[in-house]
């Protein structure tokens, strides 16, 4: 070990590594998620350009950015999880390249606060990747900003060509990203930092400070002119005002404990997420081994890597005190500032989906903070390290079980439109989809619209939406009483447009590892068991939207959803649910011939899926494969009971005459008592 050295140019491959381990291993499986499925939508469908339009409503500036990163990756999932990655570790980069312009002097201490900033766990959207790498541009712009101020601010004269280039990457990062404009105030600390040898007198050295920060300020004025009264965005109107004007000090109350809040939560609680296994352990063994193998194995490397780091012969073996207590009060400074563009507009911060994405901004403190807090509490330089390396291996491993999450919501997210393709090949254009919470984590109603119309709408190329997905839960928290069936109903989708009403929906649920399900109003009226908001929902559900012979039926690109799966149970069910509703019933009864080879368990919350099986081998004059099914639910299920002696009563309406059906339904009769139900 002591003749193992590492020199200061293998810092950027190192970093490299950390972020490929933390965030690549899962790349060629990853996918598109939240606000990612519109961007890409539109991409695909109006051309890059059109991202003009549909982010100015929000960030105009930014705009321009999408539309030259998505000419130049197109509609690559493992492009964007990469170029994501790489913009993460440029960001690194660029944070220890500009931490290196204020401390030259302390280039060990800053070199572990960049390792932290690579896996800081407070923030857990890395895998959005699309939206987020955008993000790592402006904050990379935004440290490189700095670093060159600070640059010119050093030379005997200053050097206003860099002060230019910095000027203009400042005005860019603001005027693209507001989420980083409170940190602009780390600038004069910077520059008061920097200016010391040069203007040790105190009186002098706030001149040239001023001088300096004179034009970041007019560039703030600008922004807050612009963003306040020129450009108002229909996200992030401030309200503290409002808040602070119906009762002061409650107000201010209640601001204080909420920003005290979040900077503990940020800057501390951040990294003990990593800690909290109680979702690990949960997990196969398998997952669990990987865990910790790969916590173990970051943390061993980290230690080894950063303890044998050397930029000179002559590197201290203890950090240097003073600027660790410098970097505790800028890091609480930083998280300080960072959240104001947050707690001005009553945006919450946290660390769960999606209020983690504001901690973007709090990452730099946070980061200072945990490293100088860490020498200051072990002093010893190899002391420090190892606990440095704990947290970095920790905080890998759990980006990347993460990482295995967002997976499998993706795989989730995948399975629903293949199975609501087999069930519905086409949908009548102007529906509402209708759910209850569906079951991923990182894609809300709103992001699904936009796959919705992609399988569904292939060709459409107009500013009419042919279809919506529509969360009931999260839109309708007053019921369904409160909707009007028959009002018309208008919903803006960016730069396109819905037109609809409630009379015109399907209604539809998912909860794995169930199938999807559409509801019928008719013949899911006495389905147990349903989502909460539903049941009444299922009678807004007209199943006959859905065109079974469509001569241009749903279309799933392969490169976004992969192959059709191999056809399994739910392949099945929704076929013979399909067929069910054309009243196709030798189909339905082929199917289930097919279907129940595979012995599948049945349980409470899957019983359902054998209802339309029952029905077309009743229709088929099957009578005793139908009864054997029906005792099945029942014993399996008893709140089947009203469902399943509905299915017997049509069944009778339309083979009645039939003496072998009615010694079924007397057998049927005794054991569900369906006489009795009301």
């Amino acid at each position: 070990m002591k003749k193992l050295s590492f020199p200061a140019w293998s810092i950027p491959p190192a970093l490299l590594l950390l972020c490929v381990i933390s965030y690549g291993l899962v790349i060629p499986k990853l996918g598109y998620y939240w606000d990612d499925w519109p961007a890409i939508w539109f991409t695909n469908f109006y051309g890059s350009s059109s991202l003009v339009e549909v982010l100015g409503i929000d960030r105009p500036q930014l705009a321009w950015l999408y539309v030259l990163t998505t000419s130049l990756i197109g509609e690559s999932r493992a492009g964007w999880q990469i170029f994501a990655l790489l913009l993460r570790w440029l960001s690194c980069l660029a944070l220890w390249w500009m931490l290196v312009q204020v401390w030259p002097q302390r280039r060990t201490e800053i070199t572990w606060v960049s390792f932290l900033f690579a896996v800081y766990p407070g923030f857990r959207q890395q895998y959005i990747a699309l939206i987020y790498s955008h993000d790592w541009i402006v904050i990379a712009l935004f440290f490189l900003s700095i670093g060159l101020m600070v640059v010119a601010a050093r030379r005997p004269k200053p050097a206003w060509l860099l002060m230019g280039i910095s000027w203009l990457l400042a005005a860019y990062a603001m005027f693209a990203d507001e989420y980083y404009f409170g940190l602009e105030l780390l600038r004069p600390v910077f520059l008061w930092i920097v200016l010391r040898d040069q203007f040790p007198e105190t009186r002098r050295r706030l001149r040239q400070v001023i001088l300096l920060w004179l034009p970041y300020v007019i560039i703030m004025l600008a922004f807050l002119v612009w963003r306040l009264f020129i450009h108002v965005s229909p996200r992030g109107q401030v309200q503290l005002f409002d808040q602070m004007a119906t009762n002061p000090l409650m107000g201010l109350l209640n601001l204080l404990k909420t920003v005290a809040l979040d900077m503990l939560e940020s800057g501390l609680v951040a990294w003990l997420v990593p800690f909290n296994l109680a979702d690990i352990v949960q997990s196969n063994l398998t997952s669990i081994f990987l865990y910790f193998l790969l916590a173990a194995g970051v943390a061993f490397l980290s230690i080894v890597y950063l303890h044998r780091l050397r930029f000179s012969p002559n590197d201290p073996e203890k950090p240097d005190q003073a600027w660790a207590r410098q970097a505790v009060f800028l890091g609480i400074f930083s998280l300080f500032i960072a959240g104001w563009p947050f707690w001005a507009t009553a945006w919450q911060i946290g660390l769960v989906f999606p209020w983690d994405r504001f901690n973007l901004a709090m990452n730099f403190g946070a980061c200072l903070l945990l490293t100088g807090s860490f020498i200051l509490i072990f002093r010893k330089k190899l002391w420090t390290i190892i606990a440095l390396g704990i947290i970095l291996g920790m905080a890998s491993a759990n980006m990347f079980h993460l990482a295995n999450i967002y997976r499998q919501d993706y795989e989730l997210l995948k399975q629903f439109f293949w199975q609501l393709s087999w069930r519905a090949p086409a949908i009548e254009p102007d529906t509402l989809i209708l759910t209850n919470r569906p079951p991923f984590t990182y894609s809300t109603d709103n992001s699904l619209t936009a796959p919705l119309n992609w399988i569904y709408a292939p060709d459409n190329r107009s500013l009419e939406l042919p279809y919506l997905f529509w969360d009931v839960a999260s839109h309708s928290p007053g019921g369904w009483s409160a909707i009007d069936r028959d009002k018309p109903f208008t919903l803006p989708y960016r730069i396109t447009e819905f037109n609809g009403s409630f009379n015109q929906a399907i209604s539809v649920f998912f909860k794995p590892p169930d199938c999807v399900k559409v509801l019928d109003p008719v013949i899911d009226a006495d389905l147990p068991g349903k989502p909460l908001f539903i049941t009444p929902g299922a009678a807004f559900s007209r199943p006959e939207l859905i065109l079974a012979n469509s001569q241009k039926p749903a279309n799933l690109p392969e490169r976004i959803f992969g192959p059709e799966p191999e056809r399994d149970w739910c392949y099945y069910f929704e076929k013979a649910e399909l067929a069910r509703q054309v009243g196709d019933w030798a189909l339905v009864s082929e199917l289930a011939d097919q279907a129940l080879v595979a012995e599948k368990i049945m349980t409470e919350a899957n019983v359902l899926e054998w209802i339309p099986y029952i029905e077309g081998y009743a229709r088929n004059q099957r009578f005793d494969e139908a009864e054997t099914l029906t005792m099945r639910v029942y014993q399996t299920h008893s709140k089947m009971r009203r469902m399943l002696c509905a299915l017997w009563e049509r069944v009778e309406t339309d083979h009645g005459a039939d003496p072998k059906l009615g010694k079924v339904l007397e057998r049927l009769n005794n054991n569900l008592a369906c006489a009795m139900i009301d």
